[in-house]
């Protein structure tokens, strides 16, 4: 008989520590749940400068002036993906009718110089094919902002990117 309240004894101070310890262990989650938004908001910023952008990515524009809305939402998602910070590289490919977006000559919209200037100081890599500049009788001295780079063939510079694994989003 004796055997048998030891064991009761023991069971049930194995039984009262398992409640001790839940309750201890409900109270530390509890007191992380209602956590102060300093605290919350440090670990969000740690997130953020720990940010690692390895996706590159090209936007070509080759809608002019004949869808403006168009040309002005490329630009505008443009400047995003930049600023995002989540890209390791940004870069716009103009060809075609894309060019209008970076000359003066056709009556270029104010909004649309603007957006393309602040695109070009964000970072963003800017680039046009000298064969297409002179077939559209354009010349680089006509570009505004200044182009990063001019190539003779977009396409195949268009093509290079993609093997180095760039995504290409087209307008």
């Amino acid at each position: 008989m004796n055997i048998w309240k030891h064991r009761r004894l023991v069971f049930m101070s194995i039984v009262d520590l398992s409640v001790v310890l839940a309750v201890l262990f409900a109270s530390r989650i509890s007191g992380l749940v209602g956590a102060p938004n300093e605290v919350l908001n440090s670990v969000v910023s740690a997130g953020e400068q720990a940010r690692d952008p390895h996706a590159r990515i090209i936007f070509m524009l080759t809608t002019g002036f004949e869808d403006l809305r168009e040309v002005e939402l490329c630009l505008n998602d443009v400047k995003a993906a930049k600023a995002s910070g989540y890209l390791a590289d940004v870069t716009l490919i103009v060809r075609g009718r894309g060019t209008d977006a970076l000359t003066n000559l056709d009556g270029r919209p104010p909004q649309i110089a603007k957006l393309v200037r602040d695109v070009k100081a964000s970072g963003v890599n800017i680039i046009a094919s000298d064969n297409e500049l002179k077939q559209d009788g354009l010349s680089t001295a006509q570009m505004d902002p200044v182009l990063s780079e001019i190539v003779p063939d977009a396409a195949a510079r268009m093509i290079e990117f993609v093997s180095q694994g760039y995504q290409v989003i087209r307008y």
